[in-house]
């Protein structure tokens, strides 16, 4: 089980393994922001935007998906299936959503 302490130094932990950098590095505030967050999908687009507005839109794309890359790589350090809670899928339009188990 994920476990997430949002407040005062922060931490994250799954099982009793922590996970690396949190909540220091981008990828950790992005999962902070998805669980908050987490009743709806989340379009690419717009996470790019929060995170990375300052941007052009293809560097935010591309800072995105490193954050969501690097995020499950952290949770599969910890033995966490990421499958269990970051996904990305398709719309009928194709347009990319995060969403979070």
């Amino acid at each position: 089980m994920l476990e997430l302490k949002l407040f005062g130094t922060g931490q994250a932990r799954y099982l009793d393994r922590s996970l690396a950098g949190f909540p220091n590095q981008q990828c950790c505030l992005l999962l902070c922001y998805l669980l908050l967050n987490r009743h709806r999908p989340h379009c690419r687009e717009r996470l790019a935007a929060i995170f990375w507005g300052e941007c052009a839109t293809d560097v935010s794309r591309k800072h995105l998906s490193q954050a969501l890359w690097r995020l499950r790589q952290c949770l599969g350090s910890v033995g966490a299936r990421a499958d269990d809670y970051v996904s990305v899928s398709n719309d009928d339009f194709h347009q990319k959503y995060v969403v979070i188990g």
